[in-house]
């Protein structure tokens, strides 16, 4: 387990507490989840066009089934983009992060996701870290966050898959969230927001 980890790959403590800030999005994707768990209706199952959701200001697009409900509030501004869609029957959501990065001579990916990773494992005492690797999808090279995750909201254990690439400029991120019953493979469903996804 991770709990009693020392930060040994850290180069000092102000660099941790600068990772820490630009990677503190993970806890509010969580938050951003919540809120609209508790705020939506079920929709029309009538209607099978998918809808897109695209970003007014970034090469940021998805197109999600018309019965999943986006994520509010959600945010698309010239400096970061926070937007995604949840199927309130089952949980399985997808959410799309951009932020402004800070410069990797100022922290390295190293650190970063170490900041990542421990945030999501000191969230909540169920929460496991799977694997972790590099991986290409959706056309680059992304770092990949394997998580197993307790949701009181759906009662049971989630996947939540975390694709994070860092650019100097902008950090882009992609999360995964699906029930452990789907036997560790991406739900076609998801697999399909996947498919057609846009990130720069």
């Amino acid at each position: 387990m991770f709990w009693g980890m020392r930060f040994s790959t850290l180069s000092n403590a102000k660099d941790y507490l600068l990772a820490m800030r630009y990677a503190s999005f993970w806890l509010s994707i969580l938050v951003l989840i919540a809120i609209t768990q508790a705020g939506c209706n079920k929709r029309n199952h009538e209607q099978t066009t998918p809808a897109t959701w695209r970003s007014d200001h970034h090469d940021v697009s998805f197109q999600y089934p018309r019965d999943w409900t986006l994520l509010q509030p959600f945010l698309d501004s010239e400096k970061a983009v926070t937007a995604g869609a949840i199927d309130n029957t089952t949980g399985m959501s997808l959410v799309i992060k951009l932020t402004e990065d800070v410069p990797k001579t100022m922290v390295s990916d190293e650190t970063y996701f170490e900041a990542v990773r421990n945030q999501m494992l000191t969230h909540a005492s169920g929460n496991t870290l799977l694997d972790e690797s590099e991986t290409e999808f959706v056309g680059s090279r992304y770092h990949r966050m394997h998580f197993t995750m307790t949701n009181p909201k759906f009662d049971g254990d989630f996947r939540q898959v975390a694709y994070i690439r860092r650019t100097g400029e902008f950090c882009i991120a992609c999360q995964l969230n699906y029930p452990v019953s789907t036997d560790n493979q991406i739900p076609p469903q998801l697999q399909s927001l996947i498919d057609g996804l846009e990130l720069p």
